[in-house]
């Protein structure tokens, strides 16, 4: 790792004398082996970390931490990044010098799935986090929704399997980043299909809660919430009928 590079790059971030030393302790850290040191220095500054360790070739493990953190931490933050830093080809790129591997049991061709409440099913397609199973996807469109699940969708595209960028460690959730957003893809509005998905997938996460497997990230659910309740609000003032799912 170029530690001197890195340092630099780190100099430009605005901040506090405590605030830079901290920064220089985290970058003598990870040059010592402490990959955690990655993901705090993103927790610290924000996803704009992950090019400079990119650029000062970190450490594999140093990277995918950070990587990591970003998706866990600031995925709300992730796209305007992207935008900003070249895109999903700079994000895949990132992902495949920290060396992602992905299971062993997934096909050649994967079904990936993403749930969301109150955007069109193209403006879905273009998110980062998609999950793995039809369940989980439920669990993200209907868990803030209003009791007719209006504004409910859930997009369903298959990508081949080295165009998955990365799996999102630490959640429950089987998550992964597409390479590049799906251009294909189907809109499922069967809402009684994606209710019962949701309160099936409810009840085996309040189970692992329960036995001490599984947690939400702390500070998630409160933005995803207050997201929701803008969604709901914009589509109340447009009129969107009750029930209505978006589709266009």
């Amino acid at each position: 790792m170029n530690t001197q590079q890195l340092l630099h790059a780190l100099a430009t971030v605005p901040g506090t004398p405590g605030q830079h030393i901290t920064r220089r302790m985290a970058v003598n850290m990870i040059a010592a082996g402490r990959a955690e040191a990655a993901g705090a220095l993103v927790e610290l500054i924000g996803p704009e970390v992950i090019p400079m360790l990119a650029a000062a070739r970190a450490p594999v493990p140093a990277l995918r931490s950070a990587i990591d953190t970003a998706l866990l931490e600031h995925y709300r933050e992730m796209p305007a990044f992207l935008a900003a830093h070249g895109g999903r080809p700079a994000f895949a790129s990132w992902c495949r010098q920290a060396a992602y591997t992905l299971p062993a049991e997934l096909p050649e061709i994967v079904d990936i799935y993403r749930g969301t409440m109150g955007c069109s099913p193209a403006a879905a397609a273009i998110g980062l986090h998609w999950s793995l199973n039809f369940d989980d996807a439920a669990h993200y469109a209907c868990r803030f929704a209003d009791a007719a699940m209006t504004g409910v969708v859930i997009v369903h595209a298959r990508v081949p399997r080295d165009g998955i960028a990365c799996i999102v460690s630490g959640v429950a959730h089987s998550e992964v980043v597409p390479a590049e957003a799906p251009t294909g893809f189907e809109v499922i509005t069967d809402h009684e299909r994606i209710g019962d998905a949701a309160v099936r997938r409810h009840h085996q996460l309040r189970a692992m809660r329960d036995t001490g497997l599984w947690r939400e990230v702390q500070g998630s659910a409160g933005v995803g919430e207050a997201v929701a309740r803008a969604a709901r609000a914009r589509m109340a003032a447009a009129g969107v009928a009750p029930g209505t799912a978006i589709v266009a």
